[in-house]
C-alpha cells in the first residue's frame, strides 16, 4: 500500500526491512517513530487523499470517453 507522499512510503519501507547489519537501537528508535508517524493520523490521511485524486482522474476519464462517443 502506497500513501502516495515517496518520503513517507520509503520509511515504512526501511522500518518494514530487516537489516541484518543495523544496531538495535537504531531499529528501536526508528521503530518508535513510524509507530508515532502512525498514530498521528497523517499516513491515513495521505493515502485517502491519493486514492480521492486517483478517483477524480478516473471519474475524468470516464466523462470523456463518453462525450468521445
Amino acid at each position: 500500500m502506497d500513501t502516495g507522499n515517496a518520503i513517507l512510503d520509503g520509511i515504512v519501507r526501511q522500518a518494514a526491512r530487516e537489516r541484518s547489519g543495523a544496531s538495535g537501537f537504531s531499529r528501536w528508535l526508528l521503530k518508535k517513530a513510524v509507530e508515532a508517524l502512525s498514530g498521528s493520523g497523517i499516513p491515513g490521511a495521505l493515502y485517502l487523499r491519493y486514492q480521492n485524486g486517483l478517483a477524480d482522474r478516473v471519474g475524468r476519464l470516464i466523462e470523456s470517453a463518453g462525450t468521445a462517443a
